[in-house]
């Protein structure tokens, strides 16, 4: 027997589940924030319900609705799992996983940057126009975000199209704001001070 009934060791005891207490309000404190994050981030993803396959088919039919959400599939998605599963491991991680296994891969990725660099020097159509959901004159309800501007920055840039990258890279920095700073860059790994770095890097290979 440890403790016996006497109050100085039942004392011992209080101070052992005070010091339990105080981890568990870090605990909470932590999970809390990780849980802020994951809200931000569901509130980036609300779009319209979807009725009919109809409507479906026009959605991904504009190419600023269609190139994010393969991206997202194929960089942001797998990210989120790992961080999902760092905060609590559930049979939804699970479920989430086996989804995942269909998404598209980085062949389907290359191609849909092929795609967007086409768009773009065909159409002329400039980076800060198509991230604000204007294509080919009008105004859609699309935007891009900025972890798909880092990655068209990214594909431009690896096929030494420094110029393309630099707009880019430049939009990348403007949407990376404050507000969402702790989801680009505790989930998705995407520091401002990276970016700058491969936006300079970039410049000086104009």
């Amino acid at each position: 027997m440890i403790y016996s009934t006497s109050v100085r060791s039942m004392v011992k005891l209080l101070e052992i589940e005070e010091g339990l207490k105080d981890n568990l309000e870090i605990y909470v404190q932590k999970m809390q924030s990780k849980l802020d994050i994951i809200k931000l981030y569901q509130e980036t993803l609300k779009r319209e319900k979807f009725n009919t396959l109809a409507e479906k088919e026009e959605y991904m039919a504009n190419p600023l609705n269609a190139y994010p959400l393969l991206r997202r599939l194929n960089q942001d998605w797998p990210k989120w799992l790992r961080y999902l599963k760092l905060a609590i491991a559930t049979k939804k991680t699970k479920e989430m996983e086996l989804h995942l296994k269909s998404a598209p891969n980085d062949d389907d990725l290359f191609v849909a940057h092929k795609g967007m660099a086409r768009i773009e020097r065909y159409y002329d159509q400039h980076a800060e126009d198509l991230t604000k959901g204007f294509l080919l004159g009008r105004k859609f309800n699309s935007h891009l975000t900025a972890p798909d501007c880092i990655a068209l920055a990214d594909f431009h840039y690896n096929q030494s199209q420094f110029s393309a990258s630099t707009h880019w890279y430049r939009m990348a920095l403007r949407l990376h704001n404050l507000t969402q700073v702790e989801l680009y860059e505790k989930v998705l790994g995407l520091k401002r001070k990276r970016i700058y770095k491969k936006y300079a890097k970039a410049l000086l290979k104009e």
